[in-house]
């Protein structure tokens, strides 16, 4: 399997543009063999030619996610007894830029009042963690966040399909984060909608919320809505 998959990466010299061919690939039916393939090339760091190729592979079945760390002054408070909201935030965010496939890699958003977005590209894990906290502030936007998802969404014109996801770790009550010419009774979730219904694309990208502080039980969606997950604590 793995020589099969190895020998059919090279031979594609643009590996979006042969998507359909390589998916039909008997080799590629499942992602299983791949993502055990990649955790393989990594523990025993064997050369990143091969490294790449998988992930280009990878990057054919997962859009990729892009994380999103809340670094307000409340992040400070304590998720466990060792680490804040905050240290979490950061290493979670930070940790998903070097696992992130295809096109997303490295990059990730911060926010405050006010968004940042990040491109990693050959840094340390360190250095990443340096730069997110050279912008931490005190009052939290996300919707200033999600506007600047979606300026540079539509800034590079990236069809809809083709969108990442969004992770937002963070501590909880979006509904109080999103500006005040929102209607009390629009959820931050449908604004984000519509949003993306005014920018020309039929739906908003799938948001993961992961809210970082277990004694905050602010839930965005019914468990049943589409297009939005969430967990606490």
């Amino acid at each position: 399997f793995y020589h099969a998959l190895l020998a059919m990466v090279p031979k594609v010299p643009k590996v979006q543009e042969a998507k359909d061919q390589l998916l039909a690939h008997p080799v590629l039916q499942s992602t299983e063999e791949v993502e055990n393939f990649f955790l393989y090339l990594k523990k025993h760091h064997t050369n990143t030619v091969q490294i790449d190729a998988v992930k280009k592979v990878i990057g054919l079945f997962a859009r990729g996610v892009i994380p999103v760390m809340d670094v307000s002054g409340s992040m400070g408070c304590a998720a466990t007894e060792t680490a804040t909201c905050m240290d979490i935030c950061v290493s979670l965010g930070v940790l998903f830029t070097f696992l992130n496939p295809g096109d997303y890699a490295d990059l990730a958003i911060s926010f405050t009042d006010y968004p940042i977005t990040f491109d990693f590209s050959n840094m340390t894990y360190k250095q990443r963690i340096n730069q997110v906290f050279q912008h931490m502030g005190y009052s939290t936007n996300v919707q200033r966040m999600m506007q600047q998802y979606l300026d540079i969404a539509t800034k590079n014109r990236i069809p809809e399909d083709q969108l990442a996801d969004i992770v937002i770790f963070s501590d909880g009550g979006f509904d109080a984060m999103v500006g005040g010419s929102a209607s009390q009774w629009t959820t931050a979730t449908e604004k984000f909608r519509q949003m993306f219904r005014r920018a020309g694309y039929s739906s908003m990208p799938q948001i993961y919320f992961s809210n970082l502080a277990a004694g905050q039980r602010n839930f965005q969606e019914l468990p049943q809505r589409k297009g939005v997950s969430q967990l606490n604590g």
